[in-house]
């Protein structure tokens, strides 16, 4: 019996994980709005993603105490500075937390030199909507604001341009 129930769970867990690659492409990416967060703070401005429908957008999802997220910021630095020229949009949402505070929020967008937007997800409401479940995570939207490719953990540049470079195509 104890053995019938940990294979349902094995196969549970396998199931889920490949559904939870496979399911987001080509679903509409729901929509969102929140605030910008600058080096100074959280602003005023609000960014609405439905806005750049028409472009390919890429969306980089991360926690401000998230090594990993550091780790990656360089890499993502660079695909903005190669790509957005080919009119890729760069959207990093930051989650919010008790350790996510705005404030260290707005130290990770000095410390890594962020100059594209970076908006601040205070309940994680948006990480919620996208079914983010550790970052960093990366979702490249195409130009009809369909989901067209979801990765997570440290990626090289090689990696992400090519499935930049798809969407563009």
């Amino acid at each position: 019996m104890k053995r019938k129930i940990l294979l349902a769970l094995l196969a549970f867990i396998i199931l889920s994980s490949i559904l939870y690659v496979s399911l987001p492409k080509d679903l509409e990416a729901p929509d969102f709005t929140l605030n910008v967060i600058t080096e100074k703070g959280l602003t005023e401005e609000k960014v609405t993603l439905s806005n750049f429908k028409g472009k390919v957008i890429f969306l980089d999802f991360v926690m401000a105490w998230c090594p990993h997220c550091n780790n990656m910021a360089s890499t993502i630095k660079a695909l903005y500075e190669n790509f957005s020229n080919k009119g890729v949009i760069f959207i990093t949402v930051a989650g919010g937390d008790k350790v996510a505070t705005p404030e260290l929020t707005s130290k990770f967008v000095r410390d890594h030199e962020i100059s594209w937007k970076v908006l601040y997800d205070y309940n994680l409401s948006v990480f919620k909507a996208y079914n983010i479940e550790g970052t960093p995570t990366y979702i490249i939207l195409d130009k009809s604001g369909k989901i067209f490719w979801k990765g997570i953990g440290e990626k090289s540049y090689e990696e992400l341009a090519k499935e930049i470079e798809k969407a563009l195509s």
